[in-house]
């Protein structure tokens, strides 16, 4: 859930502006978490 974090941390610091690029990350952390359960 590193990702989260970083995520929330981001937008925090007002830094989405590569907001689609975070959702492919997003979805991309999602894949790999269903492969490692």
């Amino acid at each position: 859930m590193a990702w989260a974090t970083e995520y929330i941390t981001k937008l925090k610091n007002g830094e989405i502006c590569r907001f689609e690029h975070l959702r492919i990350q997003y979805s991309e952390a999602l894949k790999q978490d269903r492969f490692a359960r």
